[in-house]
Order: structure tokens, then sequence, then C-alpha cells
């Protein structure tokens, strides 16, 4: 069990628990605001399973019998609310993001998946039900939620996933080694995983297309078979200087065009990330990335999802510099004034310290 300690004079101690580290996703944005902003918390990553992890949480409600203490647990570890309600009468708060069930996309044997889809719902409906609170991450997740049954509304709570800016901020750019002599900048950037989100067949139709742009798609679990004279593939986990040249230097952001259910739901990282480096971003308009980028001021959108329709978006994103720009001005501003780390984060804890 790994710990980090953040204390206060403040009365209330926030005491998170996740089986992933500080640094994963929604926790990383969340515990640097929390450290930046004087919270008084800690942080409890528990390394082993399910069964192992009853022992370290029984360890850590030792140290933890203060009545002002409140749990967080972290996503995706849902599965530790059942320990903490079991041995504990604290309140309990599950920053969720999005229920498990949600990611079912990375196996391909159909049996499996069926059963983890079920494993995982039966997860979500514990979890959500002996939690104080529940954050979700997007409006329309909410409502979806709470439409799957008859649900207690005033239970879940909007809680961006947001960006851990901090992460970026005071740091030297440093230009992956597979640009080096064949791309510098003014590229279209397509990065994040290849899963049913991203639609990475139609963005390949896409490219060969359009051999008159140049295309780099930074994934971890690229196929190594593809080869285009106007992309460059980076097929590995990338640094935090190395994704700020990235958006530097990129002209335009492809976010995810595929079509599974979850993109309804969802806000994708990249999203936050163009919006915070001033990047235009083109996208498919769904009821969650309106809550991001409100109208056709703030981003481009398809007007059809096909390899065709997204090379009109990136036409006329790229031939028309005066509407990126302004684009590229709306969202930045938006973003600041609604989605920043510091917004966010405090927006999550006043919910949290309620409890």
């Amino acid at each position: 069990m790994v710990v980090q300690n953040h204390t206060t004079e403040q009365s209330k101690r926030m005491v998170f628990v996740s089986f992933a580290s500080s640094e994963y996703s929604r926790s990383a944005t969340i515990l640097n605001s929390a450290e930046a902003t004087n919270y008084n918390f800690e942080y409890f990553e528990i390394r082993s399973n399910f069964v192992g992890s009853l022992w370290e949480i029984y360890r850590i409600l030792q140290k933890s019998k203060s009545t002002s203490t409140v749990f967080i647990v972290c996503s995706p570890s849902h599965l530790l609310t059942i320990p903490l309600r079991v041995f504990s009468s604290h309140p309990i708060v599950l920053d969720a993001g999005w229920p498990l069930s949600d990611h079912i996309q990375s196996s391909n044997v159909a049996v499996k998946r069926r059963v983890e889809h079920l494993k995982n719902h039966f997860i979500d409906w514990v979890s959500f039900s002996i939690s104080s609170l529940v954050f979700l991450e997007t409006e329309e997740q909410i409502k979806f939620i709470c439409s799957q049954a008859k649900r207690n509304t005033k239970k879940y709570a909007l809680g961006y996933t947001g960006l851990n800016e901090s992460a970026f901020e005071n740091i030297f750019t440093q230009q992956p080694i597979e640009l080096k002599g064949k791309l510098e900048k003014n590229y279209i950037l397509f990065r994040g995983k290849l899963n049913e989100e991203a639609g990475i067949k139609l963005i390949l139709d896409v490219i060969k297309l359009m051999p008159e742009y140049n295309f780099v798609i930074s994934s971890p679990n690229i196929k190594d078979d593809l080869s285009f004279d106007n992309l460059v593939i980076i097929k590995r986990y990338i640094s935090n200087s190395e994704i700020k040249y990235l958006y530097e230097n990129s002209v335009l952001t492809i976010g995810q065009m595929g079509i599974a259910q979850r993109i309804q739901k969802t806000i994708p990282h990249k999203a936050f990330e163009s919006a915070y480096f001033g990047i235009p971003y083109l996208t498919q308009m769904t009821p969650a990335i309106l809550e991001l980028y409100p109208s056709s001021k703030h981003a481009f959108f398809l007007n059809e999802l096909s390899a065709e329709g997204i090379a009109a978006g990136i036409t006329e994103a790229m031939l028309n510099k005066d509407l990126s720009e302004q684009i590229t001005k709306n969202s930045s501003t938006h973003y600041r004034d609604n989605f920043s780390q510091e917004v966010t984060a405090r927006s999550l804890f006043s919910k949290i310290l309620k409890n």
C-alpha cells in the first residue's frame, strides 16, 4: 500500500483510496488541485486484489476513526466501496466518472465480453447503491444512469474529468523522435488508444483521401503495418513534454470517430487537451461533447460520419484560417471559464465536503 499525506488545519479530512496510482486519469487532476488549494487529504494506493484489499482497508480505517473523515473511492476502483461500507459508517463518495459497464471494448471474445459486461453491471449497481454521492463525468452520463432504474437523482453529481494542467506547466517541449527529420509542425493530430470509440478505420481512409495534408497518430496500441507517405505514427506511451510538443505544433485535432454508444455520454481527454492548448477540434456532435464545445463557434462539427464527411470537415478547418482562429479563441475562453483544473476541482471539493 502506497500512502500520500497532505495535512492542513482544515477540520474535514478526505481519504482517497484506489487500485490505481495517484497519477491515473481523474485522480491526477483532483489530487494536484487538492494539494495546490491546501485541502486536508490522504491518498492510499492499494496494490493487492480485492481479497487482499480487505486487510488494507481495515488498516486504513484504524487510522481514520475521526467522525470528520469522508472516503473518496477513485475511478476505476468501484469495488472498494464494498469493504468500506462493510467496515465503516463514514460517508463514501464514489468518483466513478463513468460506469464500469461502459468499458467492454477491449476484448474480442464474445463470451468473455458478456461475462465481463454482467460483472461490471453488478459492480456498478452495488457501488452506486452504497455510496452517499457518485460523481459522473457529464450531464449526459447522469441522465443515462438515472434513466436505467429508479435512482435517487440527488445522489449523482457532475464532476468533469478535465485535465491535469499542472503536468504541463513549467516544462519544456520535447519533439518525439519519430517526428525528427520527417515532420516538424502544421500537421493534423489524432491521439489516444485505438478502441471502438476511436474510429481508426475511418481516419485511415481519410488520410488516404487527403495526401496534401500531413497527419500524426499517437497511440500506444496501433498496428505496426500501417504506412502512408503523409502519416507519422507514434506507437508508444509518450511523456508530457512530448504531448505538449504535439499539440503546440499541430493545426487541428481529430476527435473520436467511432459509433460506440459511450461516445454519446463521454468527453475524451483529447477534447480537454485541445481546448487547453488552443487547437481547433473536429468532432462528432454528441450530447456530451456539446457540454465542452456548446456550438459551432467552439469546434468544427461533422455533417456526416464518413471518410468524405471527415475530409470535408478537415478542408473547412484548414482553408478557413479566420474561422479556425475564432473557434480556437472561443473554445479556450470557454474552457478557462468553465472547465479549467481549478474550476472543476473546486466544484468537486465543495460537493465532497458537504457530505
